[in-house]
């Protein structure tokens, strides 16, 4: 049932980000977040939805909660670099680039 219903929050909110809206799709994000604190798909998409909304800030905090759970996700590393790359820190955005790299060269293609 859990299970269930993270899985169907998660949905909701890829479905609102799709729809651009993201502060809804950030609600749905935290239900499913609140369920289960690991969900690395929610934190990961969260993350995307307060980008989108220009919340760089923000959404490294949800990305690097995401790295600290799984540090193998090179689409996470990228997202990482792009939001420190709006925020003027181009020597960590750098680093982070080169680590999405080492991990899914074909983010780069």
């Amino acid at each position: 049932m859990e299970n269930e219903t993270k899985e169907k929050y998660m949905h909701e909110g890829y479905t609102l980000i799709s729809e651009k809206k993201y502060e809804e799709a950030i609600e749905k994000f935290d239900k499913a977040i609140e369920i289960d604190p690991n969900f690395l798909e929610a934190l990961a998409f969260k993350g995307n939805a307060l980008f989108m909304k220009g919340n760089h800030e923000d959404a490294l905090e949800y990305y690097d909660k995401t790295l600290d759970l799984e540090p193998n996700l090179g689409a996470i590393w990228f997202n990482k670099g792009v939001a420190l790359q709006n925020l003027d820190r181009n020597v960590e955005a750098n680093e982070s680039f080169q680590k999405a790299m080492e991990l899914e060269p074909s983010l780069f293609e």
